[in-house]
This record gives C-alpha cells, structure tokens and sequence, in this order.
C-alpha cells in the first residue's frame, strides 16, 4: 500500500470485487536447479502524487525452501509506504530482531526486511466462506521515504527448526 492508496480499486456497492486499474505486466520467470523467480510489474500507483511504477520479483530458493520478495518503486517523491503478510488463523506472530517469528504446526519461520524496516505484528481477517470472518495475524512493515528512481526492499520468509 503505497500513501493509502491500494494498487486496484474497491467500490463499497461491489463488495466482492475489485477493480484492476494496476495493469500487471509479466516479466520473466526463470527455473534452474537452485531456485526460480518470477518477475512482474504494474502501474497501480499512478494515481498518487509523485507516481510509481512497481515491479515485483519472487524468488524460491529450492534447498532452504526460503521465499524471498523483492520490491522495487520506479518515482520520485516523499512516499508512505505498506507491505502487510496476512498469516493464516492459528499462526503464532511475534516481533524479534526487528522482523517477526511466525509458528504453526510444529514448525517456525522468520519474516524479515533486508533494509532494517521494523515488524509491528496486527490482527486481520482470514475469511474460509461467505460472510465469515476468522481475525489472523498481520505482519506489517511500514516506513516513509523519499524516493529517487530505483529505490528496492527485500523481505524474506525463512523455515527455522
């Protein structure tokens, strides 16, 4: 979420959907023994001030099973900037070293930014059907910048033991 703005458009009488304005655009995907990636981008930010062309890339590393996801933001400008990781009802979320430990199952996970942006855990919404809500925690990372073109955040998702 880039100044409070999402990258479509939602209209309060079409509850169920949403309005693709951010024009994505396939870039690459790339397998190889160790990994694969793939890269897309979008203009879903054009409507703010100052705005910015984004481009996604993922990346699952094979052996660790790590995902990493790289953002980068094509403008200029004084930005608020939002990445929120939605977890699944039952996931433990907790705030350390600056990013978050996520448990479930028997099983642990770190979410971290590369760039050192702070984790602040919340609560969101997990829905299974129609008209049910199941609240779930929310990673969030969040920080103003001024960007200059060419500005990227790393964040990684690694299983621990």
């Amino acid at each position: 979420v880039i100044d409070s703005e999402e990258q479509n458009e939602f209209k309060t009488e079409w509850l169920f959907r949403m309005f693709a304005k951010a024009l994505p655009e396939h870039l690459d995907f790339v397998a190889v023994a160790s990994q694969a990636r793939y890269r897309r981008r979008d203009n879903g930010y054009s409507s703010v001030d100052n705005p910015l062309l984004h481009e996604r890339a993922f990346t699952l590393h094979h052996d660790t099973g790590d995902l990493t996801i790289h953002d980068q933001l094509d403008g200029n400008g004084s930005h608020d900037l939002v990445w929120r990781f939605q977890c699944a009802p039952g996931v433990e979320a907790v705030v350390d070293d600056g990013g978050a430990v996520l448990r479930a199952g028997g099983k642990r996970w770190t979410l971290r930014s590369h760039e050192g942006v702070p984790a602040v855990i919340g609560s969101g919404w997990y829905s299974p059907s129609y008209g049910v809500r199941v609240a779930a925690p929310m990673v969030q990372f969040a920080l103003e910048s001024v960007l200059v073109r060419g500005n990227g955040w790393t964040f990684t998702l690694e299983q621990r033991s």
